[in-house]
């Protein structure tokens, strides 16, 4: 069995609320994951410390941090310590004694808190002494594990490339999360986010400057001495919120709200736990092209790293391209506990061998060798993600015909579009209740023209089915079926039929409607068809015209797989690529 001596932080106790200290995170994390894996874990540290372990140990209490650093604001205002002073002394001399007492042959000494706790190394030399998660300037350790390859190479330095010599136990394993303290979220609230350390050297300068030109919210969560460090002069400015210490339910709700987190540090990032933390939340992040950046953030996939100002700002104008799905997918396959503890099996495993054949000890049960394997995010396409690419390449000007439009906000993606950008375009509603809301609800929009017609295979009046706003309002029916007014009962949802009541519209055919308003062949860019079950009669409609948008979104809930399946043969035939978002077929060629 692998047994693990673990020295945590000195200055803090090994628990949830030390959010402001990744190296305590570390700790918590790490006990958790390693027990995961079958390893026998020993804690050293704070007295009231909450660690997954099979034995805590306490080496420090509350009093000795408070009779050293007094009591304070560190939840705001950041952690003290000074390296040699008594809490480290005191920390060391008790888990020398204890270690002695618990120790066996072949176990492991982690050092946490890096040359602080050299002390202990040197005295249980017997004993194999790691340096797990390598990210600050030194270290000391004969076994040192990096939390990336950026930190390696930078702290092995030039001599390392004109020089050989053997590394074969300086290893890199990034960290691990917990994947249940992070919430993905795929639909965001409309901010960008920085948290953590808020300073000058993290590139707090850099998105709020990003964030004023661009008119939005900047929001910083973490610990601070004010403005005036983050190079932001003596208040913060308008369009800053500064929030304070996030705790673990805080961070969760602000990660997984934020359009994108910014990560541009000006130094070279060792690792950077908040870029990970992000992308859990389904929060792509936006980075520096340098440190270890470069491995944990996919460029154009998970985020985007870079160079300029021009660069930042167009990233975060077109962050809504990354797919919320895709960075959850990289961050879990990668960074859970179950990979990176696999990782740290293996390699505490070699450790061990150097007690028997030393680096050259067989392994005849081996089956794979997948401890480095990095695995890619499938990135799926999704409906968001090619109309905000079409937006872009068409500079907000889209010319549209949108099929079944309610009252324009209820149960509606596009109505943000409508209104904010320079969209014009043909709204069709049959009926007359909705559709004087969908007229109010656009009046202060120009460019638009609304039917209130129903799309048939005829002209004249037809019988549409809606259920009463009265049922929907005492709960006899859920909220959503507002939207599900039909001219196919009998292809509808089943328990919904019963509360629908027949009301007649007028009606026409989609010829009849494009000859109405003088819609050429090339005027629309984009159709959308959401009419609860009419949507393949209208789609074989606008086939046999000569109106071809560069993108369809066509609800596909309420028709057979057949026809399903026949239309998207249909605009694959046209070149159009197709693919399913949910409940609807997408087509595009652009």
């Amino acid at each position: 069995m692998i047994r693990l001596h673990v020295l945590a932080v000195p200055h803090t106790a090994s628990t949830k609320e030390y959010t402001v200290c990744a190296f305590t995170q570390k700790v918590i994390n790490f006990c958790k994951m390693y027990k995961e894996q079958g390893m026998y874990v020993i804690h050293y540290g704070h007295e009231a410390s909450d660690v997954i372990c099979d034995e805590h140990v306490t080496v420090t209490t509350q009093k000795l941090l408070d009779d050293a650093y007094g009591i304070y604001d560190w939840k705001n205002r950041g952690l003290k310590y000074v390296m040699g002073d008594i809490v480290q002394r005191t920390f060391n001399e008790n888990a020398i004694r204890a270690i002695a007492k618990r120790k066996q042959p072949g176990d492991i000494i982690l050092c946490f808190f890096g040359n602080a706790q050299q002390a202990v190394c040197e005295a249980h030399s017997d004993l194999f002494c790691c340096e797990p998660s390598i990210g600050y300037p030194s270290a000391f350790a004969p076994y040192k594990v990096y939390e990336s390859y950026a930190v390696m190479h930078g702290l092995q330095g030039q001599s390392k490339i004109s020089n050989a010599e053997y590394k074969f136990y300086d290893v890199v394993i990034p960290s691990g999360f917990d994947l249940s303290e992070f919430e993905f979220r795929e639909k965001k609230e409309g901010y960008f986010l920085m948290c953590g350390r808020i300073i000058w050297s993290k590139g707090v300068d850099i998105a709020s400057q990003v964030c004023e030109k661009l008119g939005m919210k900047l929001i910083l969560a973490g610990t601070t001495n004010g403005p005036e460090d983050c190079n932001l002069g003596d208040k913060w400015p308008d369009h800053v919120a500064y929030v304070g210490y996030a705790d673990v339910e805080k961070r969760k709700k602000l990660m997984a709200g934020a359009n994108a987190l910014f990560c541009p540090t000006i130094y070279n990032e060792p690792f950077g736990y908040v870029a990970i933390e992000a992308m859990l939340s389904g929060t792509p992040v936006i980075t520096v092209d340098w440190g270890a950046f470069t491995e944990t953030v996919q460029h154009g996939v998970t985020g985007y790293r870079c160079r300029t100002f021009e660069q930042f700002l167009w990233a975060a104008k077109n962050i809504d391209t990354i797919s919320p799905r895709a960075c959850r997918e990289w961050a879990e396959k990668n960074y859970s506990f179950e990979k990176v503890g696999k990782m740290y099996k293996e390699y505490f495993q070699s450790l061990q061998n150097l007690s028997g054949g030393g680096w050259y000890t067989e392994n005849e049960e081996r089956r794979e060798l997948e401890w480095l394997t990095k695995e890619m995010p499938q990135t799926p396409k999704t409906f968001s993600n090619i109309l905000n690419l079409l937006n872009r390449n068409l500079n907000g000007k889209i010319n549209f015909i949108q099929i079944g439009a309610m009252d324009g906000i209820k149960f509606d993606d596009l109505h943000l579009y409508i209104k904010n950008f320079n969209w014009s375009g043909y709204l069709v509603e049959p009926l007359p209740e909705k559709f004087n809301k969908l007229m109010y609800n656009y009046q202060d929009v120009g460019g638009l023209s609304f039917e209130c017609s129903a799309i048939t295979n005829f002209d004249g009046e037809v019988e549409i089915y809606t259920v009463p706003q009265e049922k929907i309002g005492d709960g006899t029916v859920q909220e959503w079926a507002e939207g599900c007014s039909t001219l196919t009962p009998k292809t509808h949802i089943e328990h919904l039929v019963p509360h629908m009541v027949p009301q007649i519209v007028n009606a026409m055919t989609f010829n009849t409607f494009a000859n109405k308003w003088n819609i050429q062949s090339n005027d629309i860019d984009f159709i959308q068809i959401d009419t609860e079950g009419s949507d393949y009669d209208i789609m074989l409609q606008i086939m046999d015209s000569n109106i071809r948008p560069k993108l369809f979104k066509i609800e596909i809930a309420h028709i057979t797989y057949t026809k399903a399946v026949y239309i998207r043969w249909l605009l694959e035939r046209e070149n159009y690529k197709t693919f399913i978002d949910n409940y609807d077929l997408v087509a595009y060629r652009f």
